[in-house]
């Protein structure tokens, strides 16, 4: 029954690093009957996210302990609890002191908070009031005088969430083939997720749920830089400031990814200046990948790999500022 309920979605996530022209394959994927793309500037966090699936599968399951299982759990929650609020607004004055919301309720369904607390329930075993100081290690000022006075008094204790349960990956499969299902279209087969799974390390969320395949993106440097930039209207000597910092960031993220770099059957590697510059020959790499049929396709009515999306040096007004980055320009230029 678990394995069938898991095989009822197929799941993409599209994943790139920074700028480097997901949105494109993205929008490739929407000119396809049969498969919903999540919308744009919409990130699926909740496995990669600190304190999301993949830290609380470390903690019930891979790694058990009494603290870590308590903690994970309740950080779990308050993770659930910032992604489905809403976005910070004047007209709501509590959430200026929260973090921001992400809306995920608008996006995956007003269920999405009550099917995350049916799955911690199906998680925890018991509940105990007790003393229990560990999750106040972390504390901040308000908090650490409100337990100093409550110790002062003998009242001080929290609750002890006892947690684990040997069937921890089929209830987390289910449990994300529940929340991705709701909002599905009627026809579709395919649902499209945006940066759910790291490029750097992605094989243990694969592994975790197999119905996910990942279409990692990548660009040149400098084209990546000035998609960055676009309608920035910086100075010189901010633009030279970013670029350096931009630069440091990609080269680092690229040393890591590369460093355990390796073939897997569920993840494609796309060049975004292929794209463009093959743009049949990469499609097809696509459809095979996800097997998705070209009697389904609307081409171009999302996306056209126009020549003006590559090259982009060109129409910066400072090119002088990457003389310095001569390894970023060899890229570019054997790229484009």
């Amino acid at each position: 029954m678990e394995d069938e309920i898991i095989k009822k979605i197929n799941l993409v996530d599209v994943s790139g690093f920074n700028y480097s022209g997901k949105s494109a394959v993205m929008d490739i994927l929407r000119e396809f009957d049969k498969v919903t793309v999540h919308p744009k500037k919409f990130e699926f966090l909740l496995i990669r996210m600190t304190d999301g699936i993949l830290d609380l599968k470390k903690s019930l399951f891979d790694n058990w302990s009494p603290i870590r299982s308590d903690i994970a759990i309740k950080r779990f929650r308050r993770l659930i609890y910032v992604l489905n609020k809403g976005k910070t607004s004047v007209f709501e004055p509590k959430s200026l002191f929260e973090p921001t919301g992400q809306n995920y309720k608008n996006v995956l369904g007003k269920d999405f908070n009550s099917i995350s607390e049916e799955y911690l329930n199906s998680l925890i075993k018991h509940k105990v009031k007790t003393f229990w100081p560990f999750e106040d290690f972390s504390s901040y000022f308000f908090r650490n005088l409100y337990v100093k006075f409550l110790n002062l008094v003998g009242k001080y204790e929290n609750e002890h969430l006892l947690a684990y349960d040997d069937n921890f990956i089929s209830l987390t499969q289910n449990y994300l083939n529940k929340i991705l299902s709701k909002k599905l279209n009627t026809d579709s087969k395919t649902l499209v997720t945006s940066n759910a799974i790291e490029v750097f390390q992605p094989f243990e969320a694969l592994e975790l749920f197999p119905n996910y395949k990942l279409i990692i993106v990548d660009r040149n440097p400098i084209d990546a830089f000035l998609a960055y930039c676009q309608n920035k209207n910086y100075s010189k000597k901010y633009f030279k400031k970013e670029a350096a910092i931009f630069f440091k960031r990609y080269s680092f993220f690229h040393e890591i990814s590369e460093k355990f770099l390796e073939d897997h059957k569920r993840i494609l590697r796309i060049n975004f200046e292929n794209l463009i510059k093959n743009y049949d020959e990469t499609l097809d790499e696509i459809k095979m990948f996800l097997n998705l049929e070209s009697e389904n396709h609307h081409k171009f009515s999302f996306f056209e790999p126009s020549p003006s999306k590559i090259g982009t040096l060109k129409h910066f007004k400072y090119p002088e500022i990457f003389d310095d980055y001569l390894t970023e320009l060899e890229e570019y230029e054997q790229s484009t």
